[in-house]
């Protein structure tokens, strides 16, 4: 399988690194969440582009809710990920070292890709067009796009990144958990709070924060892993996806509509998941000349040009096919918009510079 340059980013594609609990041929698991992540992003954006046309409370609307609400676990897990690689107490790196290494994988990307589909709101946007205002506005908020706000959660969550890995190596298993569990606690409360008193935005500088609780939890579960059976942990998954779809279909049939808050990244069932499935994968393996091997290797290279790029891909698909049948458009608009995206970002590798973007 396909190694990785520690100066990529990690939360969407760094490779194996060594720590004291796990050997780097362990961290191979990691291309498989990798790619299972990619993917349940392009399902969450062609789902609510469905949803945002279909009657309300039609089986269509109803399918769309589903897949858009199991498949929010993605950016949780992108940022589990990165907790279990960076968050390393093994790693020594000077300040300057790990800045180095990731400002030219992180702030070039979210400035170039950031001014692209500024660019695209301004031709798409019949409405607003190029008002600098609305576009200096987007930026401000950490939301060129729909979904480049993960991009400022990267950078922030690096910035910080050194003075977590010194606290994680000062304090037990035990503490970590603690910490972990307040951190995502204050989060979950935090984001319930915002979403009931409607508060503003934030800006783009502390998009990050809620997330500190999340990332650490990546390390909390690398460095003492909770031991439970394959079997018990496929049925956790199926727990949580089962409270989250019955908790959703109660309040939408209660209130009219779907509360936002049940499928935030934040909401504790979605995260939750993320770190079952992590558990999960962590313990599957297969042999590197394996095809499933080699063929998760391959995509999980092109996980974050997946990421970047679908957006764009899915504009290219006319307004009125998200009318259609969402039995038939979810499956097949998400295997278009992930091939796609996977061959332009298999593309742009293999341009000089342009290969840095992806």
């Amino acid at each position: 399988m396909s190694r990785y340059s520690p100066s990529e980013p990690a939360l969407l594609r760094a490779g194996p690194e060594r720590t004291t609990s796990r050997t780097s041929n362990s961290y191979a698991f990691i291309h498989y969440l990798r790619v299972i992540a990619a993917l349940a992003v392009v399902v969450t954006h062609v789902s609510v582009r469905y949803l945002g046309n279909a009657a309300p409370q039609s089986s269509g609307w109803w399918l769309s809710t589903c897949c858009d609400a199991l498949s929010r676990f993605a950016a949780p897990l992108f940022v589990i990920i990165s907790g279990a690689l960076l968050l390393n107490p093994d790693k020594n790196e000077s300040l300057g070292d790990f800045y180095r290494k990731r400002a030219s994988r992180v702030v070039v990307p979210t400035l170039v890709w950031s001014a692209i589909y500024l660019v695209i709101t301004g031709l798409t946007d019949g409405t607003r067009g190029f008002e600098m205002k609305h576009l200096l506005w987007k930026a401000c908020t950490g939301k060129p796009y729909y979904h480049l706000w993960f991009m400022f959660v990267i950078a922030g969550l690096y910035v910080f990144t050194p003075f977590m890995r010194t606290i994680t190596r000062h304090v037990t298993s035990r503490q970590l958990w603690l910490l972990t569990i307040l951190t995502c606690v204050a989060a979950s409360v935090e984001m319930l709070l915002h979403t009931r008193l409607e508060s503003g935005e934030t800006t783009f500088v502390r998009l990050f924060v809620p997330f500190v609780g999340v990332y650490l939890l990546g390390r909390a579960l690398t460095q003492s892993p909770v031991r439970v059976s394959p079997a018990k942990l496929v049925g956790v998954v199926l727990l949580t996806d089962i409270v989250l779809l019955v908790l959703i279909s109660g309040a939408t049939v209660a209130m009219g509509k779907r509360p936002a808050f049940l499928t935030h990244n934040l909401f504790p069932l979605v995260y939750a998941k993320a770190a079952v499935l992590f558990l999960l994968c962590s313990g599957v393996s297969f042999p590197s000349h394996c095809r499933v091997s080699k063929v998760c290797g391959a995509l999980a290279v092109h996980s974050f040009g997946i990421y970047l790029m679908h957006p764009a891909v899915l504009l290219l698909v006319p307004n009125r096919v998200f009318l259609g049948n969402a039995w038939v458009g979810i499956p097949l608009i998400t295997i278009f918009a992930f091939a796609v995206s996977f061959l332009l970002s298999t593309g742009l590798k293999s341009i000089p510079y342009a290969r840095e973007l992806v």
